[in-house]
């Protein structure tokens, strides 16, 4: 899908077979550089968000699911069973709205000559339209509405299974959830890496055991807006221990 896109762009199609190979792979080499650091960034939050907290309070609740889940579908990871985990996908959203990947995303550009009136929305009673000529340049102020008293409540605190009982997948944006974008141009990568996430995260409490820290400092402005964690932090991790019964 991706090298039909860029086969698709204007210029491709009467241009020499290297300029295409060579525009092709520049094309996926960009797409993999927006997939691999937010992907991380996101793991690693939520890894440090695991670490601060007791394993009896997140994860040996998390993992006593998932191996329930799995013992039900034969011991295979299949997406239908990785989307039967309300306690894993509710902890992985709650870490992206605390840590999104950035203070401002679904960067926009207003295109229509005329311009774009927006209309205020229900609830803020007394707001009036405002219009945006054309080239205006606007942006989500996601932080913002995500630290929202009025949107969350006890906003400021990480609640792990805050959304367990959320019918929305973490996947689906709204205008309250905005960590993947919003609109019709939302990550489009955003299932797959969801996928690898989870799977991460549950190799990692089946295959090892932490001790407890404290949550390492909340996250510093990187490039480009990217809320990147901070990379001094150490934790203690150490394979599980196998528990064998000894008979009396």
């Amino acid at each position: 899908m991706m090298v039909n896109y860029v086969l698709s762009r204007p210029g491709y199609a009467e241009a020499k077979e290297s300029t295409v190979l060579t525009g092709v792979i520049g094309r996926l080499l960009d797409f993999s550089f927006a997939a691999v650091d937010t992907t991380t960034i996101t793991l690693t939050h939520c890894i440090h968000d695991l670490v601060s907290h007791p394993p009896s309070l997140y994860a040996d609740r998390i993992l006593e699911q998932a191996r329930a889940v799995l013992a039900g579908n034969n011991g295979v990871w299949t997406t239908q069973a990785l989307s039967s985990l309300p306690l894993l996908d509710s902890f992985i959203k709650e870490s992206q709205r605390l840590h999104p990947v950035g203070q401002l995303l679904s960067q926009r550009k207003v295109l229509d000559p005329k311009g774009v009136t927006l209309q205020p929305s229900e609830g803020f009673g007394g707001a009036k339209p405002v219009h945006l000529p054309f080239g205006t340049v606007t942006q989500m102020p996601l932080h913002g509405i995500h630290m929202d008293e009025g949107v969350y409540e006890d906003a400021r605190t990480f609640r792990g299974f805050r959304f367990a009982e959320d019918r929305v997948a973490s996947s689906q944006p709204s205008d309250r959830f905005m960590s993947f974008g919003h609109g019709k141009h939302a990550c489009p990568g955003r299932h797959l890496a969801l996928v690898v996430v989870k799977l991460f995260l549950l190799e990692f409490l089946e295959r090892f055991e932490y001790r407890e820290v404290e949550r390492p400092r909340d996250w510093q402005l990187g490039f480009m807006f990217n809320a990147v964690p901070d990379m001094k932090t150490n934790i203690w991790i150490r394979p599980r221990r196998e528990e064998v019964e000894v008979e009396a």
